[in-house]
Order: C-alpha cells, then structure tokens, then sequence
C-alpha cells in the first residue's frame, strides 16, 4: 500500500526531535507527544475490505505495548487518517517522548503479520524492514520527480504521435495514472510549447514508463517532453 505519515504534536511551542533507531523504528526523543497519522493513495480501493492495523511500540520504562485491530474499510479515500479508524487512543496513534515505534502494519485480511512471541515472551518482528527494499517497494506504487525539472526526448516521431520513455528506476507495478500534465516542446525550444496532446502511459518491464502523445497532425519532426516539479506515476 502506498502510503504517507504525519507527526502531529499536541504543542506547537515544544520543538520535537525524532531519531531513527536500527534495526527498525523512529523515536520521539524529546519534545510533546505527537499523533502519528497515516493516508494512503487511492483508499477508496479498500472500503468493503477487512483490514489488520497492527503497531509494536516500546514505552519510555522499556515496556513492550502491542496492538492489533482489525475492522471492514468504509468511506475511505485519499483524505482520511487510516490510524483514527482503528482507534484514537494512546496505544493507536500516539507516540509519547521517550516511545519508540517499532513498526505499524496494514494488511488486508483478519490476521495481523507483524511480530510474534518468542519464548521469553518478548514481541519480536517477523521481518526487520530493509531500508532500501522498502524504497524499491514503494516505487513500485510511486515515481516522484520531487525538486527536479525533467526533460526527455523523444525515441520515435510520427505525424500523430511522439514516444517518450522515461525512467522510474524501479518497474512500476501495472500502468500508472499521474498527477500533473506532461509539456511537449520542439527541440531546441522550450518557450514554444505544443498543446492539445492526449497521453498514455505504459510501465516496462526495464524501469522506464513509456509515454505515448498523441495529436493529429501535430506537425513536429522531433520533440521534448517535460515533466514539471510536482509531476509523479501513480502505480
């Protein structure tokens, strides 16, 4: 699930410091106690759906705390707080200074994944999250162009058509669908851009999407494709 957090404090005028803790989680070290917040792309897509909300967290004595809540998604979309929905309480969404996040799950289905007990009865992680596998997982679901102007050229020009392939870095999960619009300049001239394309986007297999523009009679003999600050492939 493709997903983005916020960490909320409860007072604006304590300045909070997080830190990162290997092997896995983030710690409010200092500072008001902070509602963790979590929204996922495209939520619409689980209303209906059972779903498992589960967090290990380690409590400032050193105290395990874990929870597990499973509820049917209903009237979910891009705006929503998925962690609200399971429960607002301090063992939900509330990170207090001193606690540590372990890690949060969301899985579809009525049984949580996330950790087990080992014979001392201590909660131990099924998985400990690589860093960079969880990267190549989200950008299966996201290619963000964050901060950059990006320009491609085109790879083949037809009197209705120009073909761009642009990198994701990662193969995309299936074709996406984008936020923002593409621009398409003749070469050479990044002043004079040509309007009324129609886009279709298709992942490949080798990290690139491929991006097909097309305009009857478009009248250019090559091209370049721009692709704003704020564009992204939503997979």
């Amino acid at each position: 699930m493709c997903d983005c957090w916020r960490f909320l404090s409860s007072n604006g005028n304590l300045p909070n410091v997080f830190e990162r803790v290997a092997p896995s989680g983030i710690k409010n070290v200092s500072g008001a106690s902070c509602t963790v917040a979590q929204f996922i792309t495209e939520a619409e897509q689980y209303n209906g759906e059972v779903l498992t909300y589960s967090r290990l967290k380690l409590l400032a004595d050193g105290r395990q705390e874990m929870t597990v809540v499973t509820k049917t998604a209903s009237e979910w979309d891009s705006s929503t707080d998925i962690i609200a929905q399971f429960g607002t309480g301090s063992n939900h969404r509330w990170i207090a200074p001193g606690e540590t996040i372990i890690a949060v799950k969301l899985e579809l289905g009525d049984k949580q994944t996330l950790a087990h007990k080992d014979s001392n009865g201590t909660w131990v992680l099924n998985e400990v999250p690589s860093y960079t596998v969880e990267l190549c997982r989200c950008k299966r679901f996201l290619s963000v162009c964050r901060g950059i102007d990006y320009f491609c050229r085109a790879d083949a020009v037809t009197a209705n058509n120009l073909q761009f392939f642009v990198p994701t870095g990662i193969p995309l999960r299936t074709n996406p669908s984008t936020h923002n619009t593409p621009h398409i300049f003749p070469v050479g001239n990044t002043s004079s851009e040509i309007t009324e394309f129609n886009y279709e986007y298709t992942a490949q297999p080798n990290g690139t999407v491929r991006v097909l523009a097309t305009k009857n009679n478009h009248g250019l003999s090559d091209g370049v494709l721009y692709l704003p600050t704020d564009f992204y492939f939503n997979a």
